[in-house]
């Protein structure tokens, strides 16, 4: 989990109030330059293998491409996230890259007013979680909550390793 600061204490009028300064996020976390020397050294390996796969990949859609007449769309950030995110051992994540799966958003201008969505990919496909009502969403929706004002703004966001072998969560959601 990652928590993203979104509300401060005004000392000027006394109350709490709503960081409205858009913050990215990546769609695949990469957390080597986080880990101590090391465990990056431990981690090379596993991550020589996730560049080659998703290289492997890209170059596998390139050539597709060229041996069709049909437009073949690549998204470079979607081969990223299925090479790379997880590339987990039984022991745990050995690569340091993690796929985002879910997202918490708020809604409003306030801090003391507004409401709370669930943003989750529980598979391939996004969803959002609004109350009662369930939606499919597209990987844009979920990229512009970064976004500013009273729209949906990202307060929390949930990464998992995900084994490309399988397809299983090693983190469950």
């Amino acid at each position: 989990f990652v928590h993203l600061v979104r509300f401060s204490w005004r000392a000027d009028t006394q109350k709490k109030a709503k960081i409205l300064k858009p913050v990215s996020f990546p769609l695949v976390l990469d957390t080597f330059t986080l880990c101590t020397d090391a465990l990056k050294e431990s981690m090379q390996e596993e991550r020589g293998r996730v560049l080659a796969r998703r290289d492997k990949e890209l170059e596998r859609r390139r050539q597709a491409r060229q041996k069709t007449q049909f437009d073949v769309t690549t998204n470079a950030e979607e081969v990223s996230t299925g090479a790379m995110a997880g590339d987990a051992h039984k022991i745990g994540n050995k690569s340091g890259y993690y796929e985002l799966c879910g997202v918490i958003s708020h809604k409003g201008r306030s801090a003391e007013s507004g409401h709370y969505v669930f943003w989750g990919k529980p598979e391939d496909q996004w969803f959002v979680y609004d109350d009662e009502h369930v939606a499919s969403v597209t990987e844009e929706d979920v990229k512009r909550l970064s976004g500013v004002g009273e729209a949906h703004i990202a307060y929390v966001l949930m990464y998992r390793s995900r084994d490309p072998r399988t397809k299983a969560t090693t983190i469950p959601l």
